[in-house]
């Protein structure tokens, strides 16, 4: 990933994360998925509002681990597979 511009690093960004096809890693708490995603933004210059959404067939994954990543500030979808 490129630096960012001036103007991209004032810029709003959202993050879409497929939570079933990239889950949580095993032994990962799900509360710092979203410190990380801005960490990785912050060191590449994008220091903008940021919106992250976890998507997917929700009812696949451990209410737990839906709790903690709503709780730490991801927004959930639920996406009903065609």
């Amino acid at each position: 990933m490129d630096q960012a511009t001036e103007e991209e690093a004032r810029a709003a960004t959202t993050v879409f994360w497929d939570i079933m096809k990239c889950p949580v890693p095993d032994g990962l708490n799900p509360g710092l998925v979203l410190p990380c995603i801005r960490r990785f933004l912050d060191r590449n210059g994008y220091r903008g509002p940021l919106t992250v959404t976890a998507f997917g067939k929700l009812s696949d994954v451990p209410t737990e681990i839906l709790r903690q990543v709503y709780s730490s500030g991801i927004s959930l979808s639920i996406v009903t597979p065609c």
